[in-house]
């Protein structure tokens, strides 16, 4: 794999795609990457510590292949050794796939866009994230709350015109 591969693997990975995915955008078994994910420093799985953001995880990223240690990296970017071994355990980390939902799509989109998953999103708006999946398909009760859409709406910015964009347009 080349160093170009290697940097454009971490990079999609922090984007949240899929190991799968780009294997087959980059022409490299995913076997591959994940034999180059292994190799990276102290991945050993889950993140310990909430990730740091993007535009400063490239940087950690950038360094590392430059061929600075997780230690001098830290120190240039004034972060704790444990949050730069973290970056690259997040690479490592299996992300559930983006929920797709055919009856709220502005709302599985926002999380798409923000790389929330079912459990993180339900956590943060205070619905059960086993709840949260049978509403967005469709299975919970035949639609959502009033009171479910107002957090939604609270915690994402999206109007409830746009929540509930699908069962507005039903009769049209």
């Amino acid at each position: 794999m080349t160093e170009e591969e290697k940097i454009t693997v971490c990079l999609e990975r922090l984007n949240h795609r899929s190991i799968y995915d780009i294997a087959q955008t980059i022409g490299i078994t995913s076997q591959g990457i994940h034999n180059f994910l292994d190799k990276l420093p102290g991945v050993k799985g889950e993140c310990s510590i909430p990730p740091i953001p993007d535009s400063l995880a490239k940087r950690v990223i950038t360094y590392y292949f430059l061929g600075y240690t997780t230690l001098e990296i830290s120190e240039r970017l004034d972060l704790y050794p444990g949050e730069v071994i973290d970056v690259f355990s997040a690479l490592k980390t299996k992300k559930n796939p983006a929920v797709r939902s055919k009856y709220y799509p502005a709302v599985t989109e926002w999380m798409k866009e923000n790389g929330y998953t079912i459990k993180e999103f339900g956590q943060a708006i205070g619905v059960h994230p086993n709840k949260l999946s049978a509403i967005l398909r469709g299975e919970y009760r035949n639609h959502m709350t009033c009171k479910v859409a107002q957090k939604i709406k609270s915690f994402t910015g999206l109007s409830l015109k746009e929540i509930y964009s699908v069962q507005l347009n039903k009769g049209e």
